[in-house]
């Protein structure tokens, strides 16, 4: 898979297949989905997520303000055909690491 182009010069891209854009609190059910799963808690770590509304705040307290810093985050991975929510992508600037940190989370291996 490669990135075909960066959609309006910004932070959103596509593939032949899919529209990658960063995840916005429209997009919190998908993110309580993610972080309450099984997988994500045991590898992760429980992030205190209990309702759709604490997810729309993560969001907000925590993905959009690195966005706005460091013009990078949280993206949502979504199909071209059909606008199906399928996951997250992230990168990650993480405490202790030189470098980015990169995480993907396929909501339907969850």
């Amino acid at each position: 898979m490669s990135l075909k182009k960066q959609i309006n010069g910004g932070n959103s891209y596509e593939t032949e297949r899919l529209l990658i854009r960063p995840i916005s609190p429209e997009d919190g059910e998908l993110i309580f989905k993610l972080y309450n799963s099984p997988k994500f808690i045991q590898y992760i770590g429980d992030r205190n997520i209990k309702s759709i509304a604490d997810a729309e705040e993560y969001i907000k307290s925590r993905f959009l303000p690195q966005f706005e810093r460091l013009g990078f985050g949280n993206y949502l991975v979504m199909t071209k055909d059909g606008n199906e929510k399928i996951g997250g992508v992230g990168i990650f600037e993480r405490e202790g690491l030189d470098i980015v940190d990169i995480r993907i989370l396929p909501a339907g291996r969850i």
